[in-house]
């Protein structure tokens, strides 16, 4: 039997955690971008004054 095989599609426990950080990193780095977009309004409806006046007409 192969020493590195753990069954299933499971990844090693010798390749998880590198996997496991990098997705880490990617999920903060999206968030820190998500926020400054916020921040700016880029490409928000809600900087657009004509929109948002017709937002809450029914």
């Amino acid at each position: 039997m192969d020493p590195h095989y753990h069954g299933g599609m499971e990844p090693s426990p010798a390749t998880k955690r590198p996997s496991v950080e990098t997705d880490d990193r990617r999920i903060a780095e999206a968030r820190r971008e998500e926020i400054r977009a916020l921040a700016a309004m880029d490409g928000l409806d809600l900087a657009d004054e004509a929109i948002m006046a017709k937002a809450w007409r029914s």
